[in-house]
C-alpha cells in the first residue's frame, strides 16, 4: 500500500504538491500599475488560487528595487516589476528567476526584452505599448484643424523618449508639423501652453503632468480653444479631448496567463511573447467636443468610450 501511495504521490504534478510563488516589485506610487495588478490579481484568483503573491510597493529608488529583487529572488518562483524605470533598470541586471514586467512603455527601447515576439533570456511580460501612428491617425481625425501640434513629456521619465520619437514619426506619415517639449512638473503645463503656438496639444504616458486637478484646470484654460488629447484617460476625464491608451486591467489579466503559464506550467519564455493590447481604449469627452465645436467622424464614436459628459 506504501508503494501504491508514494506512485501516486510522484505522478502528481508539481504544482499540486508545491504552488508556485511570484514576488511583486515597483518603485514609487503608480495609478496605472495599480490598476494592472488589480486586473492581474483578479485574473489570479480564477485561474490559480493557490499561487502566493507577495507585492513590496512604493520602493525608494532603483537601489531598493535591487535589494527586493535579490531577497525576493531566494524565496520566490519569479518576479513581476512594475513600470517603465524597472524594465529601464532590467536593461542593466539580470535575474535568477523568470521575470516578468509591466506597466511600462516599449521594451526593447527601455533595454529589457529586445524582441518582443520571442523574448530572449528569462523576462517577459506585458506593456501598455501602442503603435503611435495609429493614435495620430485618430486624433487628427477628431481634430482635423488642427496642422500644429505640440507634445508635453517629463523630463527624465524613462518612458519620455517614446513617447516623442514615436510621435515625431507619426506626424511625418499624417502631414502635420509637431513639435515636443520636455517639462519638469505639472506646474509648468498651463504656462508651457499659453505660450505655445500650436493649434492642438498632446500629453504624454506620465502621470505627474496631470495627476493634479487644479493644475490640470489651469492647463485647459490656457489652452482655450485648443484641444488637448492624451495617451492616458485621465486627463480625458478632467476635461481634455480625447485620449487613447491600453487597458490596464486587461493587460493585468493577460500578465496573470504568463505567470500561470511560465511558472505553474512550464512554458519557456521565449514562447511567451510580450503582451498588447490589441484593442486599445478610445475616449471621448463629449462636453469638450461640444465646446470646441467638432464633430467625431461616426465610425470612431462607434468604437470610443465616453467620460465627463
Amino acid at each position: 500500500m506504501r508503494l501504491i501511495l508514494l506512485a501516486m504521490l510522484m505522478a502528481l504534478p508539481a504544482a499540486v504538491c508545491s504552488a508556485a510563488s511570484v514576488g511583486v516589485a515597483y518603485i514609487g506610487q503608480s495609478g496605472q500599475a495599480e490598476r494592472t495588478l488589480a486586473g492581474f490579481n483578479e485574473r489570479m484568483r480564477e485561474i490559480a488560487p493557490e499561487m502566493t503573491i507577495e507585492t513590496r510597493a512604493g520602493l525608494a529608488d532603483e537601489d531598493a528595487l535591487a535589494r527586493t529583487v535579490e531577497s525576493m529572488s531566494l524565496r520566490h518562483d519569479g518576479l513581476i516589476l512594475v513600470r517603465s524605470n524597472a524594465s529601464q533598470w532590467l536593461a542593466a541586471n539580470r535575474t535568477t528567476v523568470p521575470t516578468f514586467i509591466a506597466g511600462g512603455n516599449h521594451p526593447p527601447t527601455l533595454g529589457s526584452v529586445l524582441n518582443m515576439d520571442a523574448p530572449e533570456g528569462n523576462v517577459t511580460g506585458v506593456t501598455y505599448f501602442l503603435d503611435h501612428a495609429t493614435v495620430m491617425e485618430i486624433f487628427v481625425a477628431l481634430a482635423p484643424q488642427a496642422l500644429t501640434w505640440e507634445l508635453f513629456t517629463q523630463a527624465g521619465h524613462p518612458a519620455a523618449p517614446i513617447d516623442s520619437e514615436g510621435v515625431a514619426e507619426a506626424c511625418v506619415a499624417v502631414f502635420i508639423s509637431c513639435a515636443s517639449t520636455e517639462l519638469s512638473a505639472a506646474r509648468d503645463l498651463a504656462p508651457a501652453i499659453r505660450a505655445s503656438k500650436a493649434e492642438a496639444f498632446l500629453i504624454g504616458n506620465q502621470a505627474p503632468l496631470y495627476d493634479d486637478p487644479a493644475l490640470f484646470a489651469e492647463a485647459l484654460e490656457a489652452a482655450g480653444d485648443r484641444p488637448i488629447f492624451s495617451l492616458n484617460q485621465k486627463p480625458v476625464e478632467m476635461g481634455a479631448l480625447a485620449s487613447m491608451s491600453a487597458s490596464d486591467h486587461k493587460l493585468g489579466r493577460m500578465l496573470a496567463e504568463q505567470v500561470v503559464a511560465v511558472l505553474r506550467d512550464g512554458q519557456p519564455i521565449a514562447m511567451t511573447p510580450i503582451g498588447r493590447d490589441a484593442e486599445p481604449v478610445l475616449v471621448i469627452n463629449p462636453a469638450t467636443m461640444t465646446r470646441l465645436g467638432l464633430h467625431a467622424p461616426r465610425q470612431l464614436l462607434a468604437i470610443s468610450e465616453s467620460v465627463g459628459g
